[in-house]
């Protein structure tokens, strides 16, 4: 059905299949394959978050259309733990959204090997229990996280009404006309890299 879609999306038809070269290895697959399902969970003990097309980080949900090298980015790597900190931080503010739809949560600085994230009325200990019930909900469901485009306008009219002012403001200065957005369930973000 992906490929179905894919084809249809253009003037000229794509192939029906590319070649993957994943950890060295060549493979024929089909045209829109998602890279991960041609990756392992797990390397060693680390967790694969995301993977690189042609050493470009992407997510793993990103699908093939050309021939491609592909690897894992795991969370032993500098950038792959980037990419679970950012996948995180989605999944804790639709936690948060789902928990406290009245308080504000802002990240800020990372600090070491923490991310500060800032709440606007100051959390009491039931709160974050609350918000860590709703996320460990989230984390159990396998809730996805993708990337989404939308219309500038739109976009911002969204952050407003979320109480993201400073997220609505960055969007006057973009001049195309659409951008790329992610998405957790009710909670959008601008989209900084892959989840």
């Amino acid at each position: 059905d992906d490929v179905g879609l894919l084809v249809r999306e253009r003037s000229l038809a794509r192939r029906s299949s590319v070649r993957a070269i994943v950890g060295g290895k060549p493979m024929d697959v089909g045209t829109g394959t998602l890279v991960g399902t041609l990756l392992p969970r797990l390397m060693g003990d680390a967790l694969v978050v995301a993977a690189t097309v042609d050493r470009r980080a992407v997510s793993l949900d990103w699908p093939l259309a050309a021939e491609a090298s592909v690897d894992a980015l795991t969370t032993a790597s500098w950038e792959g733990r980037r990419v679970f900190r950012r996948s995180a931080l989605l999944v804790l503010l639709e936690a948060a959204r789902r928990a406290l739809p009245g308080v504000a949560l802002q990240a800020g600085p990372r600090i070491g090997r923490q991310q500060l994230v800032h709440a606007t009325p100051e959390l009491k200990p039931d709160d974050v229990r609350a918000i860590q019930s709703h996320l460990d909900a989230l984390v159990g469901r396998g809730v996805p996280l993708r990337s989404e485009v939308w219309t500038i306008e739109e976009a911002r009219a969204r952050f407003v009404e979320e109480g993201w002012p400073d997220a609505a403001a960055l969007l006057s200065s973009y001049r195309a006309e659409t951008l790329s957005l992610l998405a957790c369930e009710g909670t959008l973000a601008l989209d900084l890299g892959p989840v």
